[in-house]
Protein backbone atom coordinates (compact mmCIF):
# COMPACT_ATOMS: atom_id res chain seq x y z
CA UNK A 1 0.00 0.00 0.00
CA UNK A 2 1.50 3.27 -1.04
CA UNK A 3 -1.11 5.97 -0.56
CA UNK A 4 -1.78 7.77 -3.84
CA UNK A 5 0.55 5.60 -5.91
CA UNK A 6 -0.88 3.72 -8.86
CA UNK A 7 -2.09 0.28 -7.74
CA UNK A 8 -0.64 -2.90 -9.18
CA UNK A 9 -2.87 -4.49 -11.83
CA UNK A 10 -5.60 -6.53 -10.20
CA UNK A 11 -5.25 -4.73 -6.84
CA UNK A 12 -8.02 -2.37 -5.77
CA UNK A 13 -8.18 1.29 -4.88
CA UNK A 14 -9.71 1.48 -1.41
CA UNK A 15 -11.02 4.47 0.50
CA UNK A 16 -11.59 4.16 4.27
CA UNK A 17 -14.10 6.34 6.15
CA UNK A 18 -14.42 6.91 9.89
CA UNK A 19 -10.80 6.38 10.89
CA UNK A 20 -9.57 9.63 12.49
CA UNK A 21 -6.06 8.30 13.08
CA UNK A 22 -5.05 11.69 14.52
CA UNK A 23 -7.33 10.89 17.43
CA UNK A 24 -5.63 9.95 20.70
CA UNK A 25 -8.25 7.26 21.21
CA UNK A 26 -6.20 4.08 20.83
CA UNK A 27 -9.38 2.12 20.14
CA UNK A 28 -10.04 4.05 16.94
CA UNK A 29 -6.39 3.72 16.02
CA UNK A 30 -6.56 -0.04 16.62
CA UNK A 31 -9.56 -0.32 14.27
CA UNK A 32 -7.64 1.55 11.58
CA UNK A 33 -4.51 -0.55 11.99
CA UNK A 34 -6.64 -3.70 12.02
CA UNK A 35 -8.34 -2.68 8.76
CA UNK A 36 -4.99 -2.03 7.08
CA UNK A 37 -3.64 -5.34 8.38
CA UNK A 38 -6.61 -7.20 6.89
CA UNK A 39 -6.27 -5.35 3.57
CA UNK A 40 -2.54 -6.12 3.45
CA UNK A 41 -3.23 -9.82 4.06
CA UNK A 42 -5.26 -10.02 0.82
CA UNK A 43 -4.06 -7.09 -1.30
CA UNK A 44 -0.51 -6.10 -0.29
CA UNK A 45 -0.25 -3.75 -3.28
CA UNK A 46 -3.61 -2.05 -2.86
CA UNK A 47 -3.84 1.72 -3.07
CA UNK A 48 -5.44 2.96 0.16
CA UNK A 49 -6.54 6.44 1.19
CA UNK A 50 -8.52 7.88 4.09
CA UNK A 51 -11.38 10.32 3.56
CA UNK A 52 -11.62 12.03 6.92
CA UNK A 53 -12.60 15.31 8.55
CA UNK A 54 -9.73 17.73 9.11
CA UNK A 55 -8.51 21.23 8.32
CA UNK A 56 -5.52 19.98 6.32
CA UNK A 57 -4.64 16.83 4.34
CA UNK A 58 -2.26 14.51 6.13
CA UNK A 59 -0.01 11.54 5.53
CA UNK A 60 0.34 8.65 7.96
CA UNK A 61 3.01 5.98 8.28
CA UNK A 62 1.88 2.59 9.59
CA UNK A 63 4.07 -0.18 10.92
CA UNK A 64 2.31 -3.37 9.89
CA UNK A 65 3.65 -6.81 10.82
CA UNK A 66 5.46 -7.26 7.51
CA UNK A 67 6.28 -3.73 6.37
CA UNK A 68 5.85 0.01 6.75
CA UNK A 69 3.19 1.69 4.62
CA UNK A 70 2.22 5.26 3.76
CA UNK A 71 -1.43 6.30 3.58
CA UNK A 72 -2.71 9.69 2.46
CA UNK A 73 -5.64 11.37 4.18
CA UNK A 74 -7.81 13.56 1.98
CA UNK A 75 -9.53 16.01 4.28
CA UNK A 76 -13.17 17.00 4.17
CA UNK A 77 -14.81 19.69 6.30
CA UNK A 78 -17.81 19.81 8.61
CA UNK A 79 -18.26 23.44 9.61
CA UNK A 80 -20.34 26.58 9.11
CA UNK A 81 -18.22 27.50 6.07
CA UNK A 82 -20.47 25.85 3.50
CA UNK A 83 -18.63 27.58 0.64
CA UNK A 84 -15.49 25.49 1.17
CA UNK A 85 -14.78 23.28 -1.82
CA UNK A 86 -14.28 20.23 0.40
CA UNK A 87 -17.24 20.84 2.71
CA UNK A 88 -19.16 17.58 3.02
CA UNK A 89 -22.52 19.25 2.29
CA UNK A 90 -21.16 20.91 -0.85
CA UNK A 91 -19.63 17.62 -1.99
CA UNK A 92 -22.95 15.82 -1.50
CA UNK A 93 -24.81 18.54 -3.43
CA UNK A 94 -22.31 18.27 -6.29
CA UNK A 95 -22.58 14.47 -6.30
CA UNK A 96 -26.36 14.73 -6.50
CA UNK A 97 -26.04 17.23 -9.38
CA UNK A 98 -23.85 14.79 -11.31
CA UNK A 99 -26.76 12.37 -11.64
CA UNK A 100 -28.81 15.09 -13.33
CA UNK A 101 -26.22 16.02 -15.94
CA UNK A 102 -26.76 13.93 -19.11
CA UNK A 103 -23.42 14.77 -20.70
CA UNK A 104 -20.59 12.46 -19.69
CA UNK A 105 -18.11 15.14 -20.80
CA UNK A 106 -19.66 17.77 -18.53
CA UNK A 107 -19.77 15.36 -15.61
CA UNK A 108 -16.09 14.61 -16.14
CA UNK A 109 -15.23 18.32 -16.22
CA UNK A 110 -17.10 18.92 -12.96
CA UNK A 111 -15.39 16.00 -11.23
CA UNK A 112 -11.92 16.94 -12.52
CA UNK A 113 -12.14 20.31 -10.77
CA UNK A 114 -12.62 18.74 -7.36
CA UNK A 115 -9.84 16.44 -6.03
CA UNK A 116 -12.12 14.98 -3.37
CA UNK A 117 -14.73 13.88 -5.90
CA UNK A 118 -12.02 12.77 -8.29
CA UNK A 119 -10.45 10.54 -5.67
CA UNK A 120 -13.79 8.93 -4.82
CA UNK A 121 -14.65 8.43 -8.48
CA UNK A 122 -11.38 6.52 -8.93
CA UNK A 123 -12.06 4.34 -5.88
CA UNK A 124 -13.10 0.71 -6.28
CA UNK A 125 -14.36 0.14 -2.73
CA UNK A 126 -15.32 2.38 0.19
CA UNK A 127 -14.84 0.80 3.62
CA UNK A 128 -16.66 2.42 6.52
CA UNK A 129 -15.43 2.05 10.10
CA UNK A 130 -17.64 4.72 11.73
CA UNK A 131 -15.10 4.91 14.59
CA UNK A 132 -16.33 1.49 15.73
CA UNK A 133 -19.58 2.46 17.44
CA UNK A 134 -20.69 5.84 16.08
CA UNK A 135 -23.18 4.59 13.49
CA UNK A 136 -25.80 5.12 16.18
CA UNK A 137 -27.42 8.04 17.97
CA UNK A 138 -26.21 6.87 21.39
CA UNK A 139 -23.74 9.78 21.36
CA UNK A 140 -26.28 12.26 19.97
CA UNK A 141 -27.62 13.17 16.52
CA UNK A 142 -24.73 15.45 15.60
CA UNK A 143 -22.22 12.61 15.80
CA UNK A 144 -24.55 10.28 13.90
CA UNK A 145 -24.93 12.80 11.06
CA UNK A 146 -21.17 13.43 11.16
CA UNK A 147 -20.40 9.78 10.35
CA UNK A 148 -23.34 9.29 7.99
CA UNK A 149 -22.67 12.10 5.49
CA UNK A 150 -19.44 10.68 3.97
CA UNK A 151 -21.27 7.40 3.40
CA UNK A 152 -24.12 9.26 1.69
CA UNK A 153 -21.52 10.93 -0.55
CA UNK A 154 -19.99 7.58 -1.57
CA UNK A 155 -23.41 6.06 -2.25
CA UNK A 156 -24.46 9.03 -4.40
CA UNK A 157 -21.36 8.35 -6.50
CA UNK A 158 -22.48 4.71 -6.82
CA UNK A 159 -19.46 3.30 -5.02
CA UNK A 160 -19.70 -0.07 -3.22
CA UNK A 161 -19.78 0.77 0.49
CA UNK A 162 -18.75 -1.99 2.90
CA UNK A 163 -19.55 -1.55 6.57
CA UNK A 164 -16.54 -3.09 8.32
CA UNK A 165 -17.10 -4.97 11.62
CA UNK A 166 -18.59 -2.48 14.09
CA UNK A 167 -21.47 -1.92 16.45
CA UNK A 168 -24.50 -0.73 14.47
CA UNK A 169 -27.26 1.05 16.38
CA UNK A 170 -29.18 1.56 18.51
CA UNK A 171 -31.21 4.17 16.66
CA UNK A 172 -33.50 5.84 19.16
CA UNK A 173 -34.89 8.64 17.03
CA UNK A 174 -37.04 8.18 13.94
CA UNK A 175 -34.73 10.43 11.89
CA UNK A 176 -31.60 8.42 12.64
CA UNK A 177 -33.42 5.15 12.01
CA UNK A 178 -34.64 6.31 8.58
CA UNK A 179 -31.14 7.50 7.62
CA UNK A 180 -29.56 4.29 8.88
CA UNK A 181 -32.01 2.11 6.94
CA UNK A 182 -31.23 4.02 3.75
CA UNK A 183 -27.46 3.69 4.15
CA UNK A 184 -27.52 0.05 5.23
CA UNK A 185 -29.96 -0.93 2.47
CA UNK A 186 -27.62 0.49 -0.15
CA UNK A 187 -24.40 -0.85 1.38
CA UNK A 188 -22.79 -3.69 -0.56
CA UNK A 189 -21.87 -5.59 2.62
CA UNK A 190 -22.64 -4.95 6.28
CA UNK A 191 -20.50 -6.54 8.99
CA UNK A 192 -21.41 -6.47 12.66
CA UNK A 193 -19.06 -7.56 15.43
CA UNK A 194 -22.06 -8.87 17.43
CA UNK A 195 -23.36 -12.16 16.00
CA UNK A 196 -26.74 -11.82 17.72
CA UNK A 197 -27.23 -8.38 16.15
CA UNK A 198 -27.30 -9.82 12.61
CA UNK A 199 -31.04 -10.45 12.72
CA UNK A 200 -31.86 -6.96 14.02
CA UNK A 201 -29.80 -5.35 11.27
CA UNK A 202 -31.35 -7.59 8.62
CA UNK A 203 -34.72 -6.15 9.66
CA UNK A 204 -33.46 -2.73 8.58
CA UNK A 205 -32.67 -3.76 5.01
CA UNK A 206 -34.80 -5.17 2.17
CA UNK A 207 -35.37 -8.91 2.28
CA UNK A 208 -33.38 -9.48 -0.91
CA UNK A 209 -30.29 -7.90 0.71
CA UNK A 210 -30.52 -9.64 4.09
CA UNK A 211 -27.76 -12.09 3.13
CA UNK A 212 -25.35 -9.15 2.85
CA UNK A 213 -25.52 -8.62 6.62
CA UNK A 214 -22.82 -10.78 8.22
CA UNK A 215 -20.86 -11.31 11.41
CA UNK A 216 -17.12 -10.86 11.81
CA UNK A 217 -14.96 -10.35 14.88
CA UNK A 218 -13.61 -6.89 15.69
CA UNK A 219 -10.63 -5.73 13.62
CA UNK A 220 -8.68 -5.06 16.82
CA UNK A 221 -8.09 -8.80 17.19
CA UNK A 222 -5.50 -8.76 14.38
CA UNK A 223 -3.47 -5.76 15.56
CA UNK A 224 0.01 -7.04 16.37
CA UNK A 225 1.91 -5.86 19.47
CA UNK A 226 5.11 -3.85 19.20
CA UNK A 227 7.78 -3.83 21.88
CA UNK A 228 7.50 -0.73 24.07
CA UNK A 229 11.08 0.07 24.97
CA UNK A 230 10.60 3.12 27.24
CA UNK A 231 9.33 0.97 30.12
CA UNK A 232 11.11 2.62 33.02
CA UNK A 233 12.71 0.61 35.88
CA UNK A 234 9.66 0.72 38.21
CA UNK A 235 7.44 -0.78 35.50
CA UNK A 236 10.12 -3.34 34.77
CA UNK A 237 9.83 -4.47 38.37
CA UNK A 238 6.04 -4.67 38.07
CA UNK A 239 6.29 -7.62 35.72
CA UNK A 240 8.70 -9.63 37.84
CA UNK A 241 6.88 -10.12 41.15
CA UNK A 242 3.20 -10.36 42.19
CA UNK A 243 0.28 -10.97 39.81
CA UNK A 244 -0.10 -7.87 37.66
CA UNK A 245 -3.57 -6.48 36.96
CA UNK A 246 -3.80 -4.04 34.07
CA UNK A 247 -6.54 -1.53 34.83
CA UNK A 248 -8.03 0.85 32.28
CA UNK A 249 -10.03 3.69 33.85
CA UNK A 250 -12.30 5.65 31.48
CA UNK A 251 -12.08 9.40 31.73
CA UNK A 252 -15.43 9.59 29.93
CA UNK A 253 -17.20 7.63 32.65
CA UNK A 254 -15.26 9.44 35.38
CA UNK A 255 -16.74 12.79 34.30
CA UNK A 256 -20.26 11.41 33.77
CA UNK A 257 -20.24 11.17 29.98
CA UNK A 258 -20.30 14.03 27.50
CA UNK A 259 -23.17 15.68 29.40
CA UNK A 260 -21.27 15.22 32.69
CA UNK A 261 -24.56 14.10 34.19
CA UNK A 262 -24.47 10.28 34.08
CA UNK A 263 -25.09 10.31 30.33
CA UNK A 264 -25.04 6.50 30.04
CA UNK A 265 -27.39 5.84 32.95
CA UNK A 266 -24.89 3.96 35.11
CA UNK A 267 -26.28 2.20 38.18
CA UNK A 268 -22.89 2.34 39.90
CA UNK A 269 -20.88 5.07 41.57
CA UNK A 270 -18.04 4.78 39.06
CA UNK A 271 -15.39 6.63 41.06
CA UNK A 272 -16.13 4.62 44.20
CA UNK A 273 -16.16 1.40 42.16
CA UNK A 274 -12.71 2.06 40.70
CA UNK A 275 -11.20 2.75 44.10
CA UNK A 276 -12.88 -0.33 45.57
CA UNK A 277 -11.69 -2.59 42.71
CA UNK A 278 -8.08 -1.41 43.02
CA UNK A 279 -8.21 -1.94 46.79
CA UNK A 280 -9.64 -5.42 46.22
CA UNK A 281 -6.79 -6.46 43.91
CA UNK A 282 -4.05 -5.11 46.16
CA UNK A 283 -5.40 -6.15 49.56
CA UNK A 284 -7.41 -9.31 48.80
CA UNK A 285 -5.44 -10.76 45.88
CA UNK A 286 -1.93 -9.51 46.71
CA UNK A 287 -1.64 -8.10 43.18
CA UNK A 288 0.11 -5.11 41.68
CA UNK A 289 -2.11 -2.72 39.70
CA UNK A 290 -0.93 -1.02 36.51
CA UNK A 291 -3.18 1.83 35.35
CA UNK A 292 -3.48 1.85 31.55
CA UNK A 293 -4.83 5.00 29.86
CA UNK A 294 -6.33 4.15 26.46
CA UNK A 295 -7.63 7.58 25.47
CA UNK A 296 -4.51 9.71 25.65
CA UNK A 297 -6.04 13.18 25.81
CA UNK A 298 -4.85 15.15 28.80
CA UNK A 299 -8.15 16.94 29.32
CA UNK A 300 -11.89 16.39 28.97
CA UNK A 301 -12.74 12.71 28.58
CA UNK A 302 -9.12 11.59 28.45
CA UNK A 303 -7.94 8.72 30.64
CA UNK A 304 -4.52 10.19 31.42
CA UNK A 305 -5.50 12.84 34.01
CA UNK A 306 -7.82 10.39 35.76
CA UNK A 307 -5.13 7.72 36.01
CA UNK A 308 -2.67 10.34 37.28
CA UNK A 309 -5.20 11.42 39.92
CA UNK A 310 -5.80 7.87 41.11
CA UNK A 311 -2.09 7.08 41.12
CA UNK A 312 -1.24 10.21 43.13
CA UNK A 313 -3.95 9.35 45.65
CA UNK A 314 -3.25 5.64 46.10
CA UNK A 315 0.52 5.37 45.76
CA UNK A 316 0.79 6.87 49.24
CA UNK A 317 -1.55 4.21 50.60
CA UNK A 318 -0.01 1.34 48.61
CA UNK A 319 3.60 2.32 47.85
CA UNK A 320 5.17 0.08 45.21
CA UNK A 321 1.85 -1.64 44.51
CA UNK A 322 0.26 0.73 41.99
CA UNK A 323 1.79 2.22 38.84
CA UNK A 324 0.53 4.13 35.81
CA UNK A 325 1.57 4.17 32.17
CA UNK A 326 2.90 7.44 30.81
CA UNK A 327 2.16 8.31 27.16
CA UNK A 328 3.10 8.66 24.40
CA UNK A 329 2.69 5.14 23.13
CA UNK A 330 0.85 3.61 20.19
CA UNK A 331 -2.01 1.12 20.04
CA UNK A 332 0.55 -1.58 19.24
CA UNK A 333 2.95 -0.61 22.03
CA UNK A 334 0.29 -0.62 24.74
CA UNK A 335 -0.81 -4.00 23.46
CA UNK A 336 2.71 -5.27 24.15
CA UNK A 337 2.46 -4.03 27.73
CA UNK A 338 -1.03 -5.49 28.27
CA UNK A 339 0.23 -8.88 27.06
CA UNK A 340 2.50 -9.03 30.09
CA UNK A 341 -0.36 -8.64 32.56
CA UNK A 342 -1.89 -11.61 34.37
CA UNK A 343 -5.36 -10.08 34.36
CA UNK A 344 -7.08 -7.01 32.92
CA UNK A 345 -10.05 -4.79 33.74
CA UNK A 346 -11.18 -2.08 31.33
CA UNK A 347 -13.98 0.33 30.46
CA UNK A 348 -12.53 1.09 27.01
CA UNK A 349 -13.55 -1.81 24.82
CA UNK A 350 -10.42 -1.93 22.67
CA UNK A 351 -8.26 -2.00 25.77
CA UNK A 352 -10.15 -5.20 26.65
CA UNK A 353 -9.74 -6.50 23.09
CA UNK A 354 -5.98 -5.86 23.37
CA UNK A 355 -6.01 -8.22 26.36
CA UNK A 356 -8.39 -10.87 25.04
CA UNK A 357 -6.67 -11.13 21.67
CA UNK A 358 -3.46 -12.10 23.46
CA UNK A 359 -5.03 -14.59 25.83
CA UNK A 360 -5.07 -12.25 28.83
CA UNK A 361 -8.23 -12.80 30.92
CA UNK A 362 -10.25 -9.56 31.06
CA UNK A 363 -13.37 -8.13 32.67
CA UNK A 364 -15.14 -5.40 30.69
CA UNK A 365 -16.86 -2.63 32.63
CA UNK A 366 -19.59 -2.04 30.07
CA UNK A 367 -21.41 1.27 29.66
CA UNK A 368 -23.23 0.34 26.42
CA UNK A 369 -24.50 -2.69 24.57
CA UNK A 370 -21.43 -2.94 22.34
CA UNK A 371 -19.40 -4.86 24.94
CA UNK A 372 -21.55 -7.96 25.30
CA UNK A 373 -21.53 -8.78 21.57
CA UNK A 374 -17.77 -8.48 21.21
CA UNK A 375 -16.96 -10.54 24.31
CA UNK A 376 -19.65 -13.08 23.46
CA UNK A 377 -17.95 -13.58 20.09
CA UNK A 378 -14.95 -15.09 21.91
CA UNK A 379 -16.95 -16.93 24.60
CA UNK A 380 -16.28 -14.33 27.29
CA UNK A 381 -19.78 -12.93 27.89
CA UNK A 382 -19.60 -13.91 31.58
CA UNK A 383 -16.80 -11.37 31.95
CA UNK A 384 -19.03 -8.40 31.04
CA UNK A 385 -19.98 -6.32 34.08
CA UNK A 386 -22.78 -4.05 32.85
CA UNK A 387 -22.45 -0.82 34.82
CA UNK A 388 -25.97 0.20 33.76
CA UNK A 389 -27.57 -2.74 35.56
CA UNK A 390 -25.27 -3.94 38.33
CA UNK A 391 -24.45 -2.36 41.66
CA UNK A 392 -20.89 -1.70 42.86
CA UNK A 393 -21.04 -4.88 44.93
CA UNK A 394 -22.29 -6.96 42.00
CA UNK A 395 -19.54 -5.66 39.68
CA UNK A 396 -16.91 -6.58 42.27
CA UNK A 397 -18.48 -10.04 42.50
CA UNK A 398 -18.07 -10.52 38.73
CA UNK A 399 -14.44 -9.40 38.94
CA UNK A 400 -13.78 -11.77 41.86
CA UNK A 401 -15.33 -14.75 40.06
CA UNK A 402 -13.44 -14.18 36.80
CA UNK A 403 -10.14 -13.50 38.57
CA UNK A 404 -10.34 -16.76 40.50
CA UNK A 405 -10.95 -18.74 37.30
CA UNK A 406 -8.49 -16.80 35.16
CA UNK A 407 -6.26 -19.76 34.27
CA UNK A 408 -9.04 -21.72 32.55
CA UNK A 409 -10.21 -18.45 30.97
CA UNK A 410 -6.71 -17.87 29.58
CA UNK A 411 -6.49 -21.38 28.15
CA UNK A 412 -9.84 -21.04 26.37
CA UNK A 413 -8.83 -17.69 24.86
CA UNK A 414 -5.50 -19.01 23.63
CA UNK A 415 -7.25 -21.95 21.98
CA UNK A 416 -9.77 -19.70 20.20
CA UNK A 417 -7.61 -16.80 19.04
CA UNK A 418 -5.99 -18.40 15.95
CA UNK A 419 -9.42 -19.01 14.37
CA UNK A 420 -10.58 -15.51 15.30
CA UNK A 421 -7.56 -13.90 13.63
CA UNK A 422 -7.95 -16.07 10.55
CA UNK A 423 -11.58 -15.00 10.15
CA UNK A 424 -10.74 -11.29 10.47
CA UNK A 425 -7.76 -11.49 8.11
CA UNK A 426 -9.95 -13.19 5.52
CA UNK A 427 -12.65 -10.53 5.53
CA UNK A 428 -11.29 -8.74 2.45
CA UNK A 429 -11.63 -11.86 0.29
CA UNK A 430 -15.26 -10.88 -0.20
CA UNK A 431 -14.35 -7.63 -1.95
CA UNK A 432 -13.88 -9.28 -5.31
CA UNK A 433 -17.49 -10.52 -5.27
CA UNK A 434 -19.03 -7.24 -4.15
CA UNK A 435 -21.40 -5.32 -6.34
CA UNK A 436 -23.00 -2.03 -5.35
Amino acid sequence: MEGIAEPVAGCPRICILGTDYENSNLGIRALTTGALTAIDAQYPNACVQFLEYGTEPRQFIFDLPSKQVRVEMLNIRFSKKLWLKNHIVRLIATAALLSLIPSRFLRGKLVSRNPWLRMLMQTDYVLSLNYGDSFSDIYGMKRFVYVSLPQVLALLLNKPVIQLPQTIGPFKSRTSRVMAKSILSRSALVYTRDEEAVGAIQNLVPLNRADRVRFCHDLGFVVSPKIFTPLDPPLGRVFSRRPVVGFNVSGLLWIGGYTQNNMFGLAVDYKALIRAAITYFIESKNATVLLVPHLLWIRGEGDVPVCDEIFSELQQVYPGRIFTMKPPYSEREIKHVIAQCDFFVGARMHACIAALSQGVPAVAMAYSGKFIGVLRSVGAEAAVADLRRLSNTEVLSVIDSIFDTRQSYRTALQDDMPAVREKVLGIMKNLVAVEA
